[in-house]
């Protein structure tokens, strides 16, 4: 087994709240959990992050929230927490969840050595989708006088065509 497999294993099989965290505190993406919810307390089966497209992002790379309930729920009762909070992903693993925490750094290093390009990607949507939605609201804000004013500058402004000898 190579070591991506390896990290496959690790981070699908009881390292997945780590991943998460670290993805998380990292790069901001909001997190999504699945849990069993007939057991005393909700017993995660899966953790992971929302790219900025919607799509569920774990260790494995971009699936669908489909796709996630048929490999980690396809057994048991599920019940999808997206969001949820770093809060409560600690809470229903019982373990620390800090951007500070050891397993926290070494998913996060995992991250960058397996899902680099994936993760840039990740970013310059996220960036792009806070763009348009900052321009949005700049739009929205916008005045039907700040449109008018706009116009009419456009037009004082446009330069003059001079005739040319072909033009009566």
């Amino acid at each position: 087994m190579d070591d991506y497999q390896l990290c496959v294993d690790e981070y699908t099989n009881g390292c997945c709240m780590y991943l998460a965290a670290a993805l998380h505190h990292y790069y901001g993406l909001p997190l999504g959990m699945l849990v069993n919810p007939s057991t005393p307390l909700d017993f995660i089966l899966h953790a992971w992050v929302t790219t900025p497209d919607g799509k569920c992002f774990d260790i494995q790379g971009k699936k669908t929230l489909e796709e996630m309930i048929k490999q980690f729920g396809s057994r048991c009762e599920t019940k999808v927490c997206q969001p949820t909070t770093i809060e409560e992903l600690a809470d229903v693993c019982g373990v620390k969840l800090d951007a500070n925490n050891h397993n926290v750094l070494e998913a996060l290093e995992v991250a960058n050595r397996y899902l680099r390009a994936e993760l840039d990607l990740c970013e310059k949507e996220g960036q792009r989708k806070n763009w348009l939605k900052e321009l949005a609201k700049a739009m929205d804000e916008l005045t039907l006088d700040d449109i008018a004013g706009v116009a009419g500058k456009l037009v004082q402004d446009k330069p003059k065509k001079e005739k040319n000898q072909w033009q009566s």
